[in-house]
């Protein structure tokens, strides 16, 4: 009876201590919200063409994009809200950068479903909180929150939460409202961004043979669905309701036939193995690790997985691979090397989440007996979580500079050259930084043609004004 009790102190004990780091970490990440958030240049044209075309700007596809093979009208939908929604929430954020009402509720929604799918999964209540914790301290999720550049990113990361809750929620307790809600909601993340193209098959994997008959035929669907909304039904609609024409340049030919070429080449999978190895590696608490150590470890434990017939570390560790290769050919549309795709800031930060999940998955399976072995693991993740969170300070005081530059304040405006130079530099000097030679490059060309000019404050501060009629 004692030592049933003695138990169940010791569980509550981890749970409330597990908790208290969460809240830690969360309000670590406010701050770093409230602080550090800024908004990019190329979001402006949105929130200045609401004002006369109100959520109609959804179908007007060329003042987001003027590439039209890209499809995200969910992201789109987003983001005008977020426009005409922003000078009437004045009075709850004042006039911060990237606070929202939809940035808000997604950045709560996703680690409360992360929670879920670690819950749903096996672990334990502390032992999901630690790990969610983690998860809330990635450059991956605070970099899709903190600038405020496209929903789309938000919004994916949002669906893969979403499905990996749903996908293991039907492991251990199937239901056909699970089903349901994984189809639809699979569906509608490959209109948010294109990440979710390969969210499809890695659920397809997880579930393995739990999607049989009518359920297996539904999601086998989605794809072909999918390219006859996107190819038949939406551009009629964009022709009929927007002003930039038919959206009619989805998925065109000269762009997958691109894409897929970038297989044939050499140097595109020694770029794919190192995106990986870095974006897994920026999730785990450095920005700075030999290429093959993150590549090896991942197929290492996923060999030992398959042989030991631990499906899902297996097909977790195959989905690390094979979502960041995938993201690593979309880059190949509009440059080769993608620096903060590499460290999962906005672009590539899918990888986070798959990378806790990796993480989490493999200690599931190969969790130690000894109770002291646990809580040396259990501080190595809260290590981790507070070098994730360090390195995104960084990071996001790099990239900041170097999209606001000159400009060091909004209200009240203030420019400051030297001091931003001196700061930029000392950033990059703060530790080990893969091609911070390339960042340089960067920075000096941004520091030759600004974007932080009086032009972009001007017409920042006239989005948080009411439009009048």
């Amino acid at each position: 009876m004692s030592s049933g009790k003695s138990f169940m102190a010791g569980a509550a004990t981890s749970h409330n201590l597990a908790l208290a780091w969460l809240v830690v970490v969360s309000a670590a990440a406010i701050l770093l919200w409230v602080n550090g958030g800024w908004f990019h240049l190329e979001l402006l044209p949105v929130s200045e063409h609401v004002r006369s075309r109100g959520l109609l700007t959804v179908f007007d596809w060329s003042v987001f994009d003027i590439n039209s093979a890209r499809l995200r009208p969910l992201s789109d939908l987003v983001e005008v809200v977020d426009a005409l929604m922003r000078p009437r929430t004045v009075r709850i954020f004042g006039h911060h950068a990237s606070l929202s009402l939809s940035g808000v509720a997604i950045a709560i929604a996703c680690p409360v479903l992360f929670h879920g799918a670690l819950r749903a999964m096996g672990l334990s209540r502390s032992e999901a909180l630690i790990f969610t914790a983690c998860f809330v301290a990635t450059i991956g999720f605070l970099s899709c929150f903190i600038p405020y550049i496209r929903p789309a990113k938000r919004l994916a990361l949002l669906g893969l939460c979403a499905l990996l809750f749903l996908v293991f929620r039907q492991i251990k307790t199937p239901s056909n409202r699970n089903l349901a809600w994984l189809c639809g909601i699979s569906f509608l993340t490959l209109f948010t961004d294109e990440a979710g193209f390969i969210y499809w098959p890695i659920m397809l994997l997880l579930l393995a043979t739990r999607l049989r008959g009518w359920w297996l035929a539904v999601y086998c669907a989605i794809p072909a669905v999918y390219l006859l909304t996107a190819k038949v039904l939406l551009p009629p609609v964009y022709n009929w309701l927007g002003n930039s024409g038919a959206r009619d340049g989805v998925i065109a030919e000269s762009v997958v036939s691109k894409l897929l070429g970038s297989f044939l080449s050499l140097d595109f999978w020694i770029l794919a193995c190192e995106d990986l190895a870095r974006s897994v590696a920026a999730s785990l608490g450095t920005l700075s690790v030999p290429v093959l150590l993150p590549v090896l470890a991942i197929a290492a434990v996923g060999i030992y997985a398959l042989v030991k017939r631990a499906w899902v570390v297996f097909v977790v560790s195959l989905s690390l691979f094979g979502a960041s290769f995938f993201l690593s050919m979309l880059d190949m549309v509009n440059t080769s090397r993608n620096y903060m795709g590499q460290w999962t800031y906005y672009y590539h930060s899918p990888i986070a989440v798959l990378t806790l999940l990796w993480l989490a998955a493999t200690y599931h399976w190969l969790r130690p007996d000894s109770k002291k072995l646990q809580i040396a693991a259990t501080c190595v993740i809260v290590v981790i979580s507070a070098l994730n969170m360090a390195n995104f300070y960084r990071v996001n005081e790099l990239i900041r500079i170097m999209h606001l530059y000159p400009l060091a304040q909004i209200k009240p405006r203030l420019y400051d050259h030297e001091n931003l130079a001196r700061r930029f530099e000392a950033l990059l000097n703060a530790g080990a930084l893969p091609e911070a030679e390339g960042l340089r490059k960067q920075f000096a060309y941004y520091r030759e043609h600004p974007m932080g000019t009086d032009d972009y404050a001007d017409r920042l501060e006239r989005t948080f004004r009411k439009t009048r009629r």
